[in-house]
């Protein structure tokens, strides 16, 4: 299920004055053209994963231009909770020279929800070489959510959410403004475990890339300007005059 309650497009103030208009294009032409940047494994942006649940040395939390790849990527561990009720968690990504964060890296922040956000990143990128374009993809894939509740300090409401191994969804927005860098927060969890009755081998398993959620830039062809009728500018000078002779008479 993919849940939006950005219906077309917003405008806001400073607070995201980087961004300027954002518009839901997940299921359009230009949704469906959605490309990340390239990488030989893994994803460009940030993308967490089951994992081992935070032991036996896998990996949970991974951010840079080449998830998955080594060298491509920083990593960390994270314990996602009992997989009959996975723990909820509250999140920030900072990317791409939005803020105190410079072009081409990125900082992210997890914790229980609720809680105090950690004064540390979780999980850092600095070495360069993340890239930022007009669009953002945000998924959800297995059985995991994501929710993103603001975009560069403006509320929002856009939910992803998978409940079975195998399913996939992704949500694309556009905004000129994300080449510039971003912000995006929320709540998300990830089932740290898949069920592997049907496989012959019953009981609950670690999950590993099974259940995951990504959040990658990228590129979309960018919606065409909507013309003014050649008409306009005349009823609206005719609109004007008529007003100002109104002003006049009742004088």
């Amino acid at each position: 299920m993919i849940k939006s309650l950005i219906t077309a497009a917003f405008v806001a103030a400073a607070p995201f004055a980087a961004c300027a208009t954002v518009i839901n294009v997940t299921g359009t032409d230009i949704g469906d053209s959605f490309a990340g940047f390239p990488t030989p494994t893994g994803v460009h942006g940030l993308e967490l994963r089951a994992g081992k649940s935070g032991t036996r040395g896998d990996w949970e939390l991974g951010l840079g231009p080449a998830t998955s790849t080594n060298g491509g990527f920083a990593q960390a561990q994270n314990a996602w909770g009992n997989h009959t009720n996975p723990t909820l968690f509250d999140f920030e990504l900072i990317y791409g020279g939005y803020g105190s964060v410079d072009p081409g890296n990125a900082a992210f922040w997890i914790w229980d929800a609720g809680g105090p956000k950690p004064s540390l990143p979780s999980l850092s990128w600095t070495t360069g070489g993340l890239m930022t374009g007009n669009a953002l993809a945000i998924a959800s894939k297995g059985l995991a959510m994501v929710e993103i509740e603001k975009i560069n300090g403006v509320a929002v409401d856009i939910t992803a959410e998978t409940s079975a191994v195998g399913q996939f969804e992704e949500l694309v927005l556009y905004a000129p403004g994300f080449a510039d860098g971003f912000s995006i927060a929320g709540s998300l969890r990830i089932n740290p475990k898949y069920d592997k009755a049907s496989g012959g081998n019953s009981g609950w398993k670690d999950a590993g890339s099974r259940n995951e959620v990504f959040l990658k830039p990228g590129y979309v062809t960018a919606p065409a300007p909507v013309p003014l009728p050649a008409a306009l500018p005349l009823m609206l000078a005719g609109i004007a005059g008529f007003i100002a002779l109104r002003a006049r008479n009742s004088q």
